[in-house]
């Protein structure tokens, strides 16, 4: 909120007590959807209808403009508030939110912020059971005099799933950022271990009791804290940004073995005995050694995020210089069949000449051949899908190919002439979605090639696009992303709608099932 000042009303995701997601985006509902989810309950339908009506498409996965948020939790801007005016006590029920979001969107943006998160007493019941086994372990242990490995072998295991059941983010990057957490305290148990040596040295105290003596908790507490105090900032800053970029996340799968390899030192470190470590230098040797291993973690840590860094904003330039070559290639081939289109029209004179000499002459044989073949060389351009000229011109290029490689295409667009986004971003969105499933039609069975796409303007400020086609053989694709069909690399296509629709504050998502590939872009103005 304090970054943009366009933002008036925030709600994060919302989380059911077992993890799963609240569904709370809605656009703004029309009287068919409020008496279809009532009083229709036909599962297919509403299923189908909710789908869209709920964002359930976009997997609420990515930050996006919403018209209509939850009000089971908004973090509203006070000075929109004071304009747009409070919850209003004329609606007894469930749609009073509906009216502050529709308020305070015609005087801000309203985003929904999935990198925070509300579950629904997940902590509450989390902190105390952990609690709970930590205790109860060592309290048994104690008890029965066994050895606590076991014990904490069982609590690591079980805060394990835990972890890994409230993720949010990708295991690699979980897992290595736990790594690197646990290599941190690893270090710090050695340094304390040795400071309990000196200690216990120096107070004559027999070697044989705790570890770590009392001196030597304070000290491993103290300094936990001032290393948790010290890496707060850059931890929610340049490392939060590397957390959260999913585009560029190869770093993470190299890092994870420089934390293991501190962690396997340390336990290497670790004397059999207590005594071992009064022998003779072996004490100042393991303090010299200790803390040498925690200043390279943190001298390792640091170089390796410099370069992580600089790898990742080489790695974003590459992929935007990219993106500008292919959006300048998909600008080169529209332009070309537009001048194609003028080229005939502006021949038509000449065409008419022609005409009218063979009218004259009477020869109707060769005017009937002279006039198909005249029309079949004019590209079907004109055809009129909606007020909007550039979706109109691009969804027209794509229907005349198709026709050409006789594939059904069918086109539902309900844009006005002057659309809420740029027009140049939603040509790319379109141009992309179409070409892929031209592609795609191309190398499917003749009986199954289909194309349809559908396309409107919600809430004034929201263009929804979604294409559908069928498909043969399998999708290519990894970690969630769209592998080329053509060539070895990561599909240019869908990553430039991806692109192109987060930049704009929506978000886009791409399916397949049953021999059909959907594709579904929200675009917000």
């Amino acid at each position: 909120m304090n970054n943009n000042q366009l933002v008036g009303l925030v709600m994060p995701k919302i989380l059911y007590p077992n993890g799963d997601v609240q569904y709370l985006c809605k656009l703004l509902p029309t009287p068919i959807d409020l008496i279809i989810r009532r009083f229709i309950p036909i599962k297919s339908f509403q299923r189908r209808m909710n789908n869209k009506y709920e964002l359930r498409f976009t997997n609420y996965n990515s930050e996006m403009e919403v018209p209509s948020l939850s009000g089971c939790f908004m973090f509203i801007r006070c000075e929109i508030l004071g304009q747009s005016g409070i919850f209003d006590e004329r609606y007894f029920m469930y749609a009073e939110d509906f009216d502050l979001c529709r308020r305070i969107g015609m005087l801000s943006k309203t985003i929904f912020y999935p990198n925070a998160q509300v579950s629904g007493r997940l902590a509450a019941w989390l902190f105390p059971l952990m609690a709970c086994l930590c205790i109860g372990s060592g309290l048994a242990c104690y008890r029965l005099g066994a050895s606590t490995f076991l014990a904490l072998a069982g609590v690591a295991l079980a805060a394990i799933c835990l972890y890994t059941r409230t993720l949010t983010i990708s295991l690699w990057k979980s897992g290595t950022i736990a790594l690197s957490v646990c290599a941190v305290f690893a270090c710090v148990n050695s340094l304390s271990r040795a400071v309990s040596a000196a200690i216990i040295r120096n107070l004559q105290l027999p070697p044989d009791g705790p570890w770590l003596c009392l001196g030597a908790c304070v000290f491993y507490n103290a300094v936990c804290w001032v290393i948790v105090l010290a890496a707060y900032y850059p931890a929610t800053h340049t490392v939060r940004v590397m957390v959260e970029d999913d585009n560029f996340a190869q770093t993470w799968y190299v890092f994870w073995v420089l934390p293991l390899a501190f962690i396997l030192l340390n336990l290497f470190m670790i004397p059999r005995y207590q005594s071992t470590l009064q022998t003779g230098r072996v004490l100042q040797g393991y303090i010299v050694l200790s803390s040498a291993l925690l200043v390279f973690m943190f001298c390792f840590n640091a170089v390796f995020l410099l370069m992580a860094t600089s790898l990742n904003r080489n790695a974003k330039l590459q992929q935007e210089n990219q993106f500008l070559s292919m959006q300048q290639q998909r600008y080169e081939n529209l332009r070309t069949a537009i001048e194609e289109a003028r080229q005939a029209r502006h021949d038509m004179r000449h065409q008419l000449n022609q005409i009218s000499a063979l009218a004259e002459a009477g020869d109707l044989e060769n005017l009937k051949s002279y006039l198909a073949k005249t029309v079949s060389r004019i590209p079907n351009l004109d055809m009129c899908f909606c007020e909007n000229r550039a979706a109109d011109s691009v969804v027209g290029y794509y229907c005349a190919m198709a026709k050409r490689d006789e594939i059904p295409f069918r086109a539902r667009l309900d844009l006005p002439e002057t659309l809420p986004v740029d027009e140049i971003d939603m040509c790319l969105v379109l141009s992309n979605l179409l070409e892929n499933a031209l592609e795609a039609s191309l190398r499917t069975a003749p009986d199954r090639r289909q194309i349809e796409i559908t396309a409107c303007v919600h809430a004034d400020r929201i263009l929804l696009i979604e294409v559908e086609n069928a498909f043969d053989g399998e999708v290519n694709e990894k970690n969630g992303v769209f592998r080329s069909s053509k060539r070895r690399e990561n599909g240019i296509g869908i990553q430039s709608v991806t692109r192109i629709a987060e930049k704009t504050g929506g978000t886009s998502t791409f399916t397949h099932q049953n021999g059909t590939f959907s594709a579904k872009v929200m675009l917000c103005g």
